[in-house]
């Protein structure tokens, strides 16, 4: 299977409740009202180790133009992994009772640092389908 993003780098020095976005190509919905997700966290130092905001989280965003996006309430999802271990973590999100009636998805990842310099690498991919 293809994923829609292999060795995604992301590196960032923010400690702040903001984190630092990083977002993934878009894909679009064709006749397809909903979406899945899945994320490989291959490898991460210095994450954030706490709630709110915590160290790595993945978004669904959408946009019918590709220029304004709004994210799919309901479907972000925390990484809850040890900041001091750089585990493989495994992630999939289907969420059946959410419809996104937009053109476009995308997967978007907000990183916070714990301290210092913050680094993960991931693979990623979404796919849309048909949702009754």
């Amino acid at each position: 299977m293809s994923k829609l993003v292999e060795n995604f780098f992301l590196k960032t020095v923010v400690t702040a409740s903001t984190g630092e976005a990083f977002l993934c190509p878009s894909v679009a919905m064709g006749d397809h009202n909903g979406a899945m997700y899945e994320v490989w966290l291959v490898s991460h130092t210095n994450l954030k180790n706490s709630t709110s905001p915590y160290g790595l989280v993945a978004i669904v965003e959408a946009s019918n133009d590709g220029l304004y996006w709004t994210e799919v309430t309901g479907f972000s999802v925390p990484f809850q992994a040890n900041a001091s271990t750089a585990q493989l973590y495994y992630l999939s999100v289907q969420e059946t009772s959410i419809i996104i009636p937009q053109a476009y998805v995308r997967l978007k990842f907000v990183m916070v640092a714990e301290t210092g310099t913050a680094t993960a690498l991931l693979h990623a991919d979404i796919r849309t389908y048909r949702a009754s």
